[in-house]
């Protein structure tokens, strides 16, 4: 009997509070239905003059790159073509490579030096001396990314293409599968461009042969749509040979 009313009692409290929760909207403090979730930040949409401001800012990129000033000519020559051109002066004629050019001036001067046993180091100078006095034109595969004539690389070609006509054989592809520069890719290489490279050196350095420039050219229309103007920090792809 006694366990009833207990229990009785027990009910009983349950039920008032519960009465008084429902009518008081619970003992804990609820959230207002009526309030809703901040609506999300939209921003405004770029007005006339940022997008003008924009614009002209890369504008004024492009022209800063297109508008370095070398201190000398330059002339669309290939690189392969001059070295042809370079080696006919000497009497060796290099087959299957592009036809020559009407303006001989740079390959003249230097197989003619080459021919009177000039040495590496005064050709260079001599070139360097009548490209900035606007003598001659110097191809732009032999611009370096820091402004510089690259006829290392050049002198380097006219003495590999020679041996090679002679013994006639082709060039060599070197292996770069230790070399950390030459980062693969699915088509061929990936390769950060340094300052010292010219487009000429980078073709012999995948391939051996500076006549691939183009093939360079061809695969990275962007970035080597001027290869005298190309930037240090620049990855290009390489294509497989």
């Amino acid at each position: 009997m006694i366990r009833f009313v207990i229990g009785l009692f027990i009910f009983a409290v349950a039920l008032c509070a519960y009465i008084i929760n429902a009518q008081h909207g619970g003992i804990l403090p609820q959230r207002d239905a009526a309030v809703t979730a901040p609506d999300p930040i939209i921003e405004a949409p770029a007005s006339e003059d940022d997008i003008a401001a924009t614009e002209e800012t890369a504008a004024q990129i492009i022209n800063a790159i297109v508008a370095r000033d070398l201190g000398y000519p330059t002339a669309s020559i290939p690189v392969g073509t001059a070295v042809r051109d370079t080696l006919a002066v000497l009497g060796l004629e290099v087959p299957d490579v592009q036809a020559s050019v009407p303006d001989k001036r740079f390959a003249t001067l230097i197989g003619e030096s080459l021919r009177a046993g000039v040495p590496d180091t005064k050709i260079t100078k001599t070139v360097a001396d009548r490209a900035r006095a606007g003598d001659l034109a110097i191809p732009v595969g032999l611009v370096t990314a820091d402004g510089e004539i690259d006829l290392a690389t050049f002198l380097r070609a006219v003495v590999t293409t020679a041996v090679l006509v002679t013994e006639g054989t082709e060039p060599v592809v070197p292996d770069l599968s230790n070399d950390p520069a030459a980062i693969i890719s699915v088509d061929g290489y990936d390769y950060v461009i340094t300052a010292t490279d010219s487009l000429a050196a980078i073709a012999v350095k995948f391939y051996g042969d500076v006549t691939q420039t183009s093939r360079l050219i061809q695969a990275n229309p962007m970035a080597l749509a001027r290869p005298e103007q190309m930037v240090a920090g620049t990855t290009i792809s390489v294509p497989a040979f």
